[in-house]
């Protein structure tokens, strides 16, 4: 479920009119940010929670076309923490042009929207979220082209925006403008997510400009944060498999030193002949492979080896002479999580891998912190199996029966460190050094935010509150609560403190003239 978001706002009356181009305006609240967290999963009202995946779009889309964008920024022209300050070198010509002749600033609450942004709006907005007037399928927006802005001051642009070729959208977008000047690029930018999707995935997504069911499936499951392969060298699109095939040792199991030369291995449909040292490597997309190995007066063995894009796996595998009897357990690997790992959810799949050499798994069972062990469904050789952890130290025991009955035995150990992990934001960005309190009823212990804004604590699961300080920033302070099933994420996104007021004839008025002072926003998502 999802926990309320909390916000707190302070209606300020101003004592005289607005200025025409100062109109109030309060932007949503963000999202929150976890590990792992899909643009699928993304909640809240602020695009900026895909911004490390709009980044890479970004750079994908001049990968595509050098130049495609250009950095409008400069003199009097602000943006939003969320805003991607690109536009058509067309669309942004002729916005500092307007900025220019009026002889004010504006602000701009978008500008180039990447498809994963606009993902988001149109989920927003199909969900009836965050009072988003319309939203276009992604592509089909003229943000994607980058060739509109929105002006949350938009009166007061609309006629010094026409007067250089923009276009003001009307009442169905009031703050919406296109300069229709510059070309239609909004499929260019969904080929870019495409060819980004291809780089990290050997389920490929035809690469047409399209938004289809595939493309907007493969958006949702896109992590927020952006891929692991980006830019536009040529990725690697697969990953090496090597190893040994060696002369087993009775007396010393883990001994690989007695190589077997001139041995055949079969992996994915693909044979190789080991080296003189007994060594062999294969290339292979993504995926689970037996891998078989024979050697002349030796019984044929078999083990399941896992292989990632971009990784070299080992996968050595050891033979008997033929007619040995058969002493040896199956072989258990764990691929995910790794042993050892600080995990931040308690439902986790342990995936990996049993085989056995010279016969087959008939058993695998997985035991959680002593209680009795579950068996587990082993398929070619691979195994998946979701496993609920407690709070703190957790104890997991893997054991696989060959149809001989020999037995392996593989005993790790996870932590699932309940607590919060958060960001600090402002109008500005992410806040470093900002003072973070967790108040308890006996007291509160402190943090402060790293360089990029985040902090972590550790805590019990119970209710707490959390606060936030920075130099220049109004206080936050809110409720959460720390759950049993994950770890909690916090968005806290301090706003300006509100500027000293002077008595004018009994009227309290600000310097500015805010007409409304957003004190702060905070996100908390828990997921079951």
């Amino acid at each position: 479920m999802r926990l309320p978001v909390a916000i707190a706002v302070v209606s300020v009356t101003a004592c005289g009119p607005l200025e025409p181009h100062e109109e109030g305006y309060v932007d949503h609240d963000p999202g929150v940010w976890r590990a792992g967290l899909t643009a699928g999963e993304a909640g809240g009202c602020d695009t900026s929670i895909v911004a490390g995946l709009t980044a890479q779009l970004v750079a994908e889309l001049n990968c595509i076309t050098p130049n495609t964008m250009a950095d409008f920024r400069g003199p009097n022209i602000t943006v939003g923490a969320a805003v991607q300050p690109y536009l058509n070198p067309a669309a942004a010509s002729a916005l500092k042009a307007a900025v220019a002749a009026s002889g004010t600033n504006i602000t701009l609450s978008s500008a180039y929207r990447s498809v994963a942004q606009q993902y988001l709006l149109l989920k927003w907005f199909r969900a009836g979220q965050c009072g988003i007037q319309a939203a276009a399928e992604p592509g089909k927006s003229n943000h994607q082209s980058g060739r509109a802005i929105d002006v949350p001051s938009y009166n007061f642009w609309i006629s010094r925006l026409q007067a250089h070729g923009w276009s003001w959208y009307g009442s169905g977008d009031v703050v919406h403008f296109d300069f229709l000047g510059a070309p239609n690029g909004g499929s260019t930018s969904v080929l870019a997510f495409q060819r980004l999707w291809n780089k990290n995935h050997t389920s490929q997504l035809t690469e047409d400009g399209d938004w289809g069911p595939m493309t907007e499936a493969a958006m949702a499951a896109s992590p927020t944060t952006g891929f692991a392969i980006s830019g536009c060298g040529t990725p690697p699109m697969t990953g090496t498999l090597t190893g040994r095939v060696y002369r087993v040792n009775p007396a010393d199991p883990m001994d690989l030193s007695s190589g077997i030369a001139g041995a055949t291995v079969q992996a994915g449909g693909q044979t190789r002949t080991t080296d003189m040292a007994g060594q062999y490597t294969i290339e292979l997309p993504e995926g689970t492979y037996t891998v078989s190995a024979t050697a002349s007066g030796f019984a044929t063995a078999s083990l399941s080896r896992t292989v990632a894009v971009g990784q070299t796996i080992w996968g050595s595998v050891g033979l008997t002479p033929s007619g040995a009897p058969d002493n040896a357990g199956p072989e258990l690997v764990l691929v995910s999580p790794l042993a050892g790992a600080r995990l931040g959810a308690a439902d986790v799949t342990l995936t990996g891998t049993a085989t056995d050499a010279l016969g087959t798994v008939a058993a695998l069972t997985v035991a959680v912190n002593g209680a009795a062990g579950a068996p587990v469904s082993v398929s070619g050789g691979a195994f998946s199996h979701a496993v609920r952890l407690v709070p703190g130290a957790n104890a997991v025991q893997l054991v696989a029966t060959d149809d001989h009955g020999n037995v392996t035995r593989l005993d790790v150990a996870f932590s699932f460190a309940t607590g919060v992990d958060g960001l600090v934001l402002s109008e500005a960005g992410s806040v470093a050094g900002a003072t973070v309190d967790v108040v308890t009823p006996g007291g509160y212990f402190s943090a402060a935010s790293a360089a990029d804004g985040t902090f972590h604590f550790d805590l019990l699961p119970g209710p707490y509150r959390l606060r936030a300080t920075a130099p220049g920033l109004a206080v936050l302070e809110v409720p959460f609560v720390v759950g049993v099933g994950r770890r909690e994420e916090a968005t806290l996104t301090l706003m300006p403190s509100p500027e000293p007021t002077e008595v004018q004839g009994g009227c309290g008025c600000s310097s500015g003239f805010e007409a409304f002072v957003l004190l702060g926003l905070l996100g908390l998502r828990r997921r079951r």
